[in-house]
């Protein structure tokens, strides 16, 4: 049972982390097609995880792109899967 659950889960993150397509007008990742226009912004999150004992320490850190849409949904991507230093500079070179 626990190998049927690791492998379904497995494979629906493999099906999640599907690459983000740079076009003229246009991007493509695993949210859909979202146009140029529609983006208001995007730039880097820097997510802390503090401990719980002590606010002040941080136990993790990790980055994530965010882009914000004009109807003020937000498309977010982990730096886990993708190189979100070049996206942003490309996307923000669209814009």
């Amino acid at each position: 049972m626990i190998f049927l659950f690791t492998a379904f889960f497995s494979a629906w993150d493999l099906y999640r982390t599907q690459p983000i397509t740079l076009y003229d007008k246009h991007m493509e990742s695993y949210y859909g097609t979202t146009s140029y226009k529609d983006i208001k912004r995007a730039g880097i999150f820097k997510d802390k995880g503090q401990s719980l004992i002590n606010p002040s320490m941080v136990i993790r850190e990790s980055n994530i792109l965010m882009i914000e849409k004009r109807d003020k949904s937000v498309l977010m991507f982990s730096e886990e899967h993708y190189e979100i230093d070049t996206l942003v500079r490309r996307l923000n070179a669209r814009l």
